[in-house]
């Protein structure tokens, strides 16, 4: 196989504990400079390109969610305005002198 086929050989998927150490790093910091990469890697026994492309990973989740509870204030707001202008159309309806 080609080069290709060596580095699939060589991904594997983290452990339980890489993983809750990673999220508890991401939680303490979004953007990792290089050397606390370095540090993190070593610490996990991993490669530091993992670590950086893991917390990639995860901020782009972690923007995903943000956008997704934005979203559902504002389809709320927009229900609760939606709600409030049929009231008034039928407010009006009922006082209008042909209604």
């Amino acid at each position: 196989e080609g080069a290709g086929g060596d580095d699939a050989a060589k991904k594997r998927r983290l452990s339980d504990e890489q993983a809750q150490f990673l999220e508890m790093s991401f939680r303490k910091e979004r953007k990792l400079e290089t050397p606390r990469k370095v540090q993190l890697a070593a610490e996990l026994g991993l490669d530091t390109k993992q670590v950086a492309v893991w917390f990639q990973n995860r901020r782009a989740r972690y923007k995903s969610k943000l956008i997704e509870e934005e979203f559902s204030k504002l389809r709320a707001a927009h229900d609760a305005v939606v709600v409030h202008n049929c009231r008034l159309e039928a407010e009006v309806q009922c006082n209008s002198p042909t209604g």
